[in-house]
């Protein structure tokens, strides 16, 4: 069950996402009490910080660097 601060669709998914990190970052599962649960409210809460724009700026920057990856790709295919 979600922590109480989980309310949106968004929140889910965030709680769900600092979830996943812990288990893979920190090897550590809902088992682990207090230390995994400490670990996915920080992580939660950074991410909900993060503005809008900010999450645009990444996106734009994951975007580009996709653009780039795919442009070399390309060029590779073209001088075999």
């Amino acid at each position: 069950m979600p922590h109480p601060v989980v309310r949106t669709e968004r929140d889910e998914y965030l709680w769900e996402r600092a979830k996943e990190i812990v288990r893979r970052q920190y090897k550590l599962t809902e088992e682990d009490g207090e230390r995994f649960w400490r670990l996915v409210m920080g992580i939660y809460k950074r991410m909900k910080r993060m503005s809008k724009a900010k999450r645009l700026r990444l996106l734009v920057k994951g975007l580009r660097l996709l653009a780039k990856t795919l442009n070399d790709l390309v060029g590779t295919l073209r001088l075999k």
